[in-house]
């Protein structure tokens, strides 16, 4: 599976519990086309978080902890 699609199933599975999705959708556009692997697009979120206000920062390691949730039930 590649980033792209990770990304957005990880972003499907918790929608529900963020509350901006339209800067969530387009973090993980542009965190699709930089990235080439999902540590990378990991770490290019977390550098995300410095400068977002607080429930941005929520939402984006809720986003991160559903990419570690979903890529570690892979590699099991």
């Amino acid at each position: 599976m590649n980033v792209g699609t990770i990304l957005q199933l990880s972003f499907e599975n918790v929608a529900g519990h963020i509350s901006n999705l339209d800067i969530v959708r387009t973090l993980i556009d542009d965190v699709s086309e930089e990235c080439s692997s999902i540590q990378e697009a990991v770490t290019m979120l977390e550098t995300k978080i410095d400068d977002a206000e607080v429930t941005l920062v929520t939402d984006i390691r809720i986003l991160i902890n559903e990419i570690r949730h979903r890529t570690r039930e892979k590699s099991s």
